[in-house]
């Protein structure tokens, strides 16, 4: 659920930026993930953002990278994940942003790949050590847990 609302949230932020972006995840219709991913690959829009509904199964021809929002904590999803560029022969490049403390993912990732993937750990963007992740609360019933009836308030018995 917290990987769905990420990506509503982020096609959200880069739209209101000027930027096309459609989304794709498990709460869409499959004919509203479809004409996401048209308009994706007919270039109406250059920016896909999916949960791992798109790691697999998806063939996108020429895609030139693809951006991990969340580093997985999966190393064979990583595999599958950037598998949607470099298809074909073609080259492509992929690129995570990972907090420091996913770093272990990073390390299991490379024991499977054999590859070291260069990390930069100095950039404009540090992460502030005061900030809190955002905490989404389920929605739950409208209605309060062991509420009482306008009789049960006010203490008079029913007739019933």
């Amino acid at each position: 659920r917290r990987t769905k609302f990420g990506v509503d949230k982020l096609e959200k932020t880069l739209l209101n930026n000027n930027y096309y972006a459609v989304s794709i995840h498990g709460d869409k219709t499959q004919i509203a993930r479809e004409e996401a991913l048209n308009k994706f690959k007919n270039k109406e829009a250059n920016i896909l953002i999916a949960t791992d509904v798109a790691s697999r199964g998806i063939d996108i021809s020429n895609l030139d990278a693809v951006i991990n929002f969340d580093i997985p904590n999966i190393p064979e999803t990583y595999v599958h994940r950037i598998g949607r560029t470099g298809r074909a022969g073609e080259t492509g490049k992929a690129f995570s942003f990972c907090s420091a403390d996913e770093k272990n993912y990073i390390i299991d990732i490379q024991k499977l790949i054999h590859t070291n993937i260069t990390i930069v750990e100095e950039h404009p963007y540090p992460l502030d050590p005061k900030a809190k992740p955002e905490v989404h609360k389920k929605k739950g019933s409208k209605y309060k847990k062991g509420r009482k009836s306008a009789a049960a308030k006010k203490k008079k018995k029913r007739w019933y």
